[in-house]
């Protein structure tokens, strides 16, 4: 039904009308041959992609959210535990703008509610050119198949690697596509990669679905550090 829904967004769109910005704008030259990092102790990063700290964060702050076995009684509190969460981070709080908002209890009911039926709605209203929302709705259809069918975390890796690196090279799309479409790969490489290790919150393994990484495709109109925080208050709230 997901893939269903997915392949319906993906018609709609196709026939309806140095900083990290920095290093978007100029990317480093992406080799034809990639040597995916599995083994050499990044993995599963992606040194290509100039927004994998989204990633990266978005997991360690789950990460610590599960060691401090914080106890969640709803979506607000949730918001507040996250945001408490994301201040013992320099990291994160070094890439927060003047933009950044806290994510708010009404827009993340809404994103979360019955997520099968808010994609193509996400992906529509984003602000990516026509080509950057037929690209991500493309991406997502073909992620949750090899969800479905293959199971291998190698497999989802080296996918969304593969994508980041065609969204690289093409010079079709903009810079503020570039910052949507490899926000959102990074999530959902990183978020799979927890899964895929079984990380464990009082006895039960960490589950991401599509909601996850598109709440940081929501979030990141505003800045990056939006995204990490909503897609980590959407993955704490479907792992309650």
């Amino acid at each position: 039904m997901k893939n269903l829904q997915l392949c319906y967004a993906l018609l709609f769109l196709f026939f309806t009308s140095c900083t990290i910005e920095e290093r978007i704008q100029n990317p480093d030259p992406v080799s034809e041959t990639l040597v995916f990092n599995k083994g050499v102790g990044d993995y599963p990063a992606n040194i290509l992609n100039p927004y994998d700290i989204a990633g990266r964060m978005h997991n360690e702050i789950i990460q610590g959210y599960i060691n401090e076995d914080v106890e969640i009684t709803s979506l607000e509190n949730t918001i507040e535990q996250v945001e408490l969460l994301t201040s013992h981070y320099p990291e994160f709080t070094a890439i927060k703008t003047a933009f950044y908002e806290k994510p708010s209890v009404e827009r993340m009911e809404y994103l979360t509610n019955s997520m099968p039926g808010r994609i193509s709605e996400i992906i529509t209203l984003s602000s990516l050119t026509m080509k950057g929302k037929i690209s991500l709705a493309n991406y997502i259809t073909n992620l949750q198949w090899h969800v479905v069918n293959e199971k291998d975390y190698d497999t989802l890796y080296k996918f969304t690697i593969e994508y980041e690196v065609s969204v690289l090279k093409d010079t079709d799309f903009t810079a503020n596509d570039r910052t949507i479409l490899l926000t959102t790969a990074a999530v959902a490489r990183y978020g799979y990669h927890l899964r895929k290790k079984k990380v464990k919150r009082r006895d039960r393994d960490w589950d991401i679905s599509v909601g996850n990484f598109l709440t940081a495709t929501d979030g990141v109109a505003n800045s990056v550090a939006e995204a990490i925080t909503m897609s980590v208050v959407a993955g704490i709230m479907a792992n309650r």
